[in-house]
C-alpha cells in the first residue's frame, strides 16, 4: 500500500483506532486509511529489564494490563480516550498525561524502534538500553511527529515501577497562587506526581514511597481527597474525560486550546473563559472563543506556543490549528527536504536513505586517515556527509566542498567503524557525481581525470607498460615509482578440471603485473579449479566510477556482463574469481549499480552473487592447498595489508591471514592494520602528498617486526607499497605459487 501510494503520489492516513481523529481541528481525510489494527501484540516484556517492546496496533489498555500484573507502568501516563488509544497512536502523538510533571515525556521513555519510510523499507533505530545510542535520537524526532516521518511499526518503551503509595491533597486557591505554589514545592525534595489546578481548588497528587508521601502530607496541610474520588479525577484528567475538555456544535467558537509555557509564566488574564493548569504551570488548557493570534502572541511572549486541540467547528482552519515556526526553524524544515532535482531521482532516494542513518556520533572521524592526518572536520566522513546533505538539499557547490570531497580515500574504513550501518562509500560517489555535474573543474585537473580514465584502461596502456618497463633504469625518480620492476607470468595451465571459474580480465594488472594472473591460475590449478579469461571483458568499471564518471563505469559493467553471460547462464562455472580486491568490490557492487536498468538488473545481481575473491574459494581448501607445496621449506616472515577493499569493502577480514599461517607463514604483527596504504585507486595520482604521507605511515607499521616480504590483495597497494620498500611486495598468491612442488610446463 505504502509503495502503491508513493508511485501514485498519494499521501496516507495512518491510523489505528482513531481516538486523535480530532486533534487539531483538521477536516477528515479523503486519502487511504492505512490502519496499524492487524498489527498488535507485547512483542518483548522482561520486568527485570523495565523494558516492553509492543507493536503500534496495540491497545494501550492492553499493554497496561500486562504491565500491572508485574506492579509497572507507562510512567508518562498517556491518555486512552476511552479505551481506544494504541502504542502507535501514543508514541505518533508524543502525547503525556498528569505525571508527566515529574516523570517525564513520552518521548523520554522511548528507546527504540522500528519504522517504514516512503519506500517501505524497514528501519531500525535505538535499541532496548539506554547504552544503544545508534539511532536513539532518531526515535525521540519520531515521537510526536504524527506520523509524517514514517509508519511506526514496533516500539522499545522504558517502564517503571508503580510506586507503593499514592495520596491526593486539595487546596483552595487562586489561579496565580496555585502556580506560585507549585513552582515552590517544584524546588524541594517532595513526592510530587502531578498537579492540576481547577475551578479554583489546586489538586496535588504525592506519589512514592509510603514515609515521603506521609511527610509531605504532613508538611504541606491541605484537604485529603478520598481514594475513590482521587482515582476517578486522575483517570478522567488523564483521559480528557471530564466535561472541560469536550466541545460541541452548540459553542461553535469555544474551542480547546492546549498552551504550553514555562512553568514560571503569569496566569493569563486576557481571557474570562475556563481555565485548567497543568503541570506545575507549564500546561495551561483554555476553552475559549479568544483568537488565535491572541492566544499565540500571549504564549510566545512567554517562550511558549499555543496549539488548538479539540475545534468546535471548522472555523478554526482558517486561523491555523499549530503555531506556525519562526523564519529560521522554517529554513530547517525546508532543508530537511531534498532538491527537487535529486529528490526523487534513485541516486537522491539511496542518498536520503544513507543520510537518515548518521546519527553524527563522530566514531568515523577515530578511523578517517584523512582527518587523523588534516585534523579539519570537514576532511573526515561526519563532516563530508554534511557536505552532501547540503549537495542533496540544493545549497550553492563551492570549489571547496569538490576539494574535501576529493581528499576522500574512498576506502570505507568508516563503514567498519559506524554503528548505524552508513554506507558512507555509496554516498560519497554520489555526492562527487552530483559537485561534478554542476561545478566545473580547473582545465589541467580536467585533462588529468581524463587521461586517467581514458589511458588506464585503453589498449595502448599494456604496450606503453612494457616500454616502461624495459627502460625503467632511465626514468626519472618520480615516473619510475609508478612502473614496477617487470615479472614474467610464467605458464598458464591448461589442464580441464570439473570445477571452473571464470577470471577477471581488468585493465591495469595485466599491464602493470602479469604474474598475478598467472599465480592465480596456477594455484587454481593445483587445486583442480579451471580458470579462464573471458574475451571481451576487460575493466570492472571501478576506474570511471570512483572519478565521478557513473555512466562509463556502468559501460564496463555492462560490457562485462555481456561477456561472461553465456557461461554464466549455461551453468558452466560456479563463480567469478577477482584476484584485485579493488575490482571484487566493484564488481560485487553491479546488482546495486544496474538495479534500475531493467535490461541488466536480474542479470547484474546474478553476476554480484558469483563474484569472488580467491580467498573465499581457497579458505575451506588449506590442507588441500598445503599438500601441493614444496615440502621443508623454511617459514618466512611475512607482514600482511589487508587492502581497504578487501577488509572494509568486501568485509572480509582475517581469512587470507588463516590460510598464510596455515601454508606455514610466519606473520608478524602490524600495528593499525584497518588504516589505508594511500593507494585509494587514481588517488596517489590525484593527491600525491597525502597519498606518500599515508605510505610512509603504511610502510613503517609493515617493517616494524622486520619482515622479509610485504603480502596485499590489491595491484594499487602492492604497486604502491613496492615503490617505497626495501623488500620484496607481492599479491599473496604470488607467495603460494612460489612454493607450489609443481606447476605446468
Amino acid at each position: 500500500m505504502i509503495l502503491q501510494a508513493g508511485r501514485l503520489g498519494q499521501s496516507l492516513t495512518i491510523r489505528g483506532q482513531g481516538s486523535k481523529d480530532f486533534y487539531g481541528g483538521l477536516p477528515a481525510a479523503t486519502h487511504p486509511v492505512l490502519t496499524t489494527l492487524p498489527h498488535t501484540g507485547i512483542v518483548d516484556y522482561d520486568p527485570a529489564e523495565l523494558v516492553v517492546v509492543a507493536r503500534s496496533g496495540t491497545p494501550i489498555q492492553e499493554l497496561e494490563s500486562v504491565l500491572a500484573r508485574s506492579q509497572q507502568m507507562l510512567a508518562f501516563e498517556p491518555p486512552r480516550f476511552g479505551g481506544r488509544g494504541t502504542v502507535g497512536g501514543m508514541i505518533a502523538s508524543g502525547m503525556s498525561g498528569p505525571r508527566r510533571v515529574s516523570a517525564g515525556a513520552a518521548k523520554d521513555f522511548v528507546l527504540g524502534m522500528t519504522v517504514l519510510d516512503a519506500q517501505a523499507q524497514a528501519l531500525r533505530f535505538g535499541g532496548t538500553v539506554m547504552k544503544n545510542v545508534a539511532g536513539y535520537d532518531m526515535s525521540r524526532l519520531h515521537t510526536g511527529a504524527m506520523g509524517t516521518l514514517g509508519l511506526i511499526v514496533d516500539v522499545s518503551i522504558k517502564v517503571l515501577p508503580t510506586p507503593p503509595a499514592e495520596t491526593t491533597l486539595i487546596f483552595e486557591a487562586a489561579a496565580q497562587e496555585s502556580i506560585s505554589w507549585t513552582n515552590t514545592w517544584a524546588g524541594q525534595p517532595l513526592p510530587i506526581a502531578a498537579t492540576c489546578w481547577c475551578d479554583g481548588r489546586l489538586h496535588l497528587r504525592l506519589a512514592g514511597a509510603l514515609a515521603a508521601v506521609r511527610a509531605a502530607r504532613e508538611k504541606l496541610g491541605g484537604e485529603l481527597m478520598s481514594e475513590p474520588a482521587a482515582r476517578d479525577f486522575w483517570t478522567k484528567l488523564r483521559d480528557h474525560d471530564h466535561d472541560f475538555f469536550s466541545v460541541n456544535s452548540a459553542a461553535p467558537d469555544h474551542h480547546l486550546w492546549r498552551l504550553s509555557v514555562p512553568p514560571t509564566a503569569p496566569h493569563f488574564d486576557g481571557v474570562t473563559d475556563p481555565q485548567w493548569i497543568e503541570w506545575g504551570g507549564a500546561l495551561r488548557w483554555m476553552k475559549t472563543r479568544a483568537s488565535a493570534a491572541t492566544l499565540r502572541a500571549w504564549a510566545s511572549a512567554q517562550g511558549g506556543h499555543a496549539t488548538c486541540f479539540r475545534a468546535a467547528s471548522d472555523t478554526i482552519r482558517q486561523q491555523g490549528s499549530l503555531t506556525p515556526p519562526d523564519s529560521a526553524l522554517m529554513k530547517i524544515h525546508q532543508r530537511l527536504k531534498h532538491a527537487p532535482r535529486y529528490a526523487q531521482s534513485p541516486q537522491g532516494l539511496t542518498a536520503q536513505e544513507i543520510l537518515r542513518r548518521c546519527v553524527h556520533c563522530g566514531f568515523c572521524t577515530a578511523t578517517c586517515p584523512t582527518y587523523q592526518i588534516l585534523g579539519d572536520e570537514r576532511d573526515g566522513p561526519r563532516g563530508r556527509i554534511y557536505l552532501i546533505k547540503q549537495i542533496a538539499e540544493g545549497a550553492d557547490v563551492g570549489r571547496e566542498t569538490q576539494v574535501h570531497l576529493d581528499r576522500c580515500l574512498t576506502c570505507r574504513n568508516c563503514e567498519t567503524t559506524c554503528p548505524s550501518g552508513v554506507e558512507y562509500g555509496k554516498l560519497v560517489d554520489i555526492g562527487r557525481e552530483w559537485i561534478e555535474d554542476r561545478l566545473q573543474r580547473p582545465q589541467t585537473e580536467r585533462w588529468v581525470r581524463q587521461l586517467l580514465k581514458s589511458g588506464l584502461t585503453s589498449s595502448w596502456f599494456g604496450p606503453a607498460m612494457r616500454l616502461g618497463q624495459q627502460v625503467r633504469g632511465l626514468l626519472p625518480a618520480s615516473l619510475k615509482a609508478k612502473v614496477p620492476a617487470y615479472r614474467p607470468p610464467g605458464p598458464i595451465p591448461h589442464r580441464q578440471h570439473s570445477r571452473k571459474v571464470i577470471l577477471l580480465k581488468g585493465c591495469v594488472q595485466p599491464a602493470m603485473i602479469p604474474a598475478i594472473d598467472a599465480a592465480t591460475q596456477r594455484v587454481l590449478d593445483a587445486l583442480g579449479i579451471s580458470s579462464q579469461i573471458v574475451p571481451g571483458s576487460g575493466c570492472c568499471g571501478a576506474i570511471r566510477h570512483h572519478l565521478a564518471d557513473p555512466a562509463g563505469g556502468l559501460a564496463d559493467a555492462r560490457r562485462n556482463i555481456d561477456a561472461w553471460w553465456p557461461q554464466v547462464s549455461a551453468g558452466e562455472i560456479e563463480a567469478i574469481v577477482i584476484n584485485a580486491s579493488g575490482c571484487g568490490v566493484m564488481v560485487k557492487d553491479y546488482g546495486h549499480l544496474l538495479a534500475h536498468d531493467p535490461a541488466y538488473a536480474e542479470r547484474a545481481e546474478h553476476i554480484s552473487r558469483l563474484a569472488k575473491d580467491p580467498i573465499e574459494l581457497l579458505d575451506a581448501l588449506s590442507a588441500t592447498l598445503r599438500s601441493a607445496l614444496t615440502p621443508s621449506l623454511p617459514a618466512q616472515r611475512v607482514a600482511f595489508h589487508p587492502p581497504c577493499t578487501l577488509q572494509h569493502g568486501q568485509k572480509i577480514k582475517g581469512a587470507v591471514e588463516r590460510l598464510l599461517t596455515a601454508l606455514g607463514a610466519h606473520l608478524v604483527p602490524v600495528a593499525d592494520s584497518h588504516l589505508c596504504c594511500g593507494s585509494a585507486g587514481t588517488y596517489s595520482v590525484l593527491q600525491p602528498q597525502l597519498s606518500q604521507e599515508l605510505k610512509f605511515r603504511k610502510l613503517t607499521a609493515l617493517m616494524a617486526n622486520g619482515p622479509e616480504v610485504i603480502l596485499s590483495a590489491n595491484i594499487g597497494c602492492i604497486t604502491h607499497l613496492e615503490s617505497g620498500a626495501k623488500i620484496p611486495v607481492r599479491h599473496w598468491l604470488e607467495w603460494i605459487d612460489e612454493r607450489l612442488e609443481s606447476k605446468p610446463a
